[in-house]
């Protein structure tokens, strides 16, 4: 029987397995967004490195017009939260 591609990748990661289907997994891969600067900062706080900065990837996902663009105003009027700034 064929296994799906989430499958082939799950269990090329999997380092142990537990009670109830459980396991512990390799991430070999971070993937950030905006919310990740509060656990950087945490990070920092406790005296703490990223243990493997080159496996972090980043893209932005979310995407702002400049200022006084006409699609950005029509954007936000659209869902009404057209603001003065």
């Amino acid at each position: 029987m064929s296994r799906t591609m989430f499958e082939k990748i799950w269990s090329r990661h999997v380092v142990a397995k537990g009670p109830g289907g459980r396991a512990l997994l390799y991430v070999d891969r971070h993937l950030l967004h905006e919310g990740s600067t509060h656990a950087f900062g945490r990070l920092e706080k406790k005296g703490r490195a990223v243990r493997r900065p080159e496996a972090c990837v980043a893209t932005a996902d979310h995407y702002a017009t400049p200022a006084g663009s006409a699609s950005r105003s029509s954007a936000a009027a659209s869902r009404g939260r057209a603001s003065s700034t």
